[in-house]
C-alpha cells in the first residue's frame, strides 16, 4: 500500500502524525511509559490529559483527513 501526497497540505498531516508517533515511541523506550502531562480544567469540568505528540497525531490525522475529503477532489 503507498500512500501518494499530492500537496503540501497531505504531506504536513502525515509529518505530524509519523513526529508525534515517534515522539511517543522515545517517551515508551526511554521512560518505559509514555507520560500525559497536559491537563485542563475549568471549575468541575475536566479535559482528558494528553501530551503533544498525541496532539499532533489528533492534529495531523485531522489535516489528512481534511485534505482526502476535500483538497483531493480539487487535485483530480
Amino acid at each position: 500500500m503507498t500512500i501518494q501526497t499530492k500537496g503540501c497540505t497531505a504531506q504536513m498531516g502525515l509529518l505530524l502524525i509519523i513526529s508525534g508517533a515517534i515522539g511517543n515511541l522515545i517517551d515508551r523506550i526511554l521512560r518505559g511509559a509514555v507520560f500525559d502531562f497536559l491537563y485542563f480544567y475549568y471549575k468541575n469540568l475536566a479535559f482528558p490529559a494528553f501530551n503533544l505528540a498525541d496532539a499532533f497525531i489528533t492534529i495531523g490525522a485531522c489535516i489528512f483527513i481534511y485534505d482526502y475529503l476535500f483538497l483531493q477532489k480539487k487535485k483530480t
